[in-house]
């Protein structure tokens, strides 16, 4: 497992990396571009993703508890088995990604963009 716990990757362009599985506790990757990258099980607890791209990401069983998703860029993002719980969404771009079992206790969810997703076993 890589260890990137409270890292600053502010405004950094990992594009398409496969970082499955690392963790990202605390870290700050506001505005980061991570589309199309592989972070299956990676664990974003407390992470501040602020306007981040996660565009075609794939985030199958990714944790996201208490993260910072605001603004941030999720279309298209495979977000199957994700834990968001907890999770700030506000504003956030989620337009045709796929949420199937999908844990989302206590996220907020402000002007959320919830365009043409798959939602099925969604648990609210």
């Amino acid at each position: 497992m890589i260890d990137l716990i409270e890292v600053n990757l502010e405004i950094d362009y990992i594009e398409k990396v496969n970082l499955k599985g690392a963790n990202f506790k605390g870290a700050n990757l506001e505005e980061t571009n991570l589309v199309g990258a592989h972070l299956e099980k990676a664990c974003f607890k407390e992470a501040r993703l602020k306007e981040a791209d996660l565009k075609e990401a794939h985030l199958g069983e990714t944790h996201f508890e208490g993260a910072n998703l605001e603004k941030a860029h999720i279309e298209g993002a495979d977000l199957v088995g994700a834990h968001l719980e907890d999770a700030h969404l506000e504003k956030a771009h989620l337009d045709g990604a796929n949420l199937n079992v999908l844990t989302l206790i206590g996220l907020t969810l402000k002007e959320l963009t919830l365009n043409v997703l798959i939602l099925k076993g969604l648990s609210l």
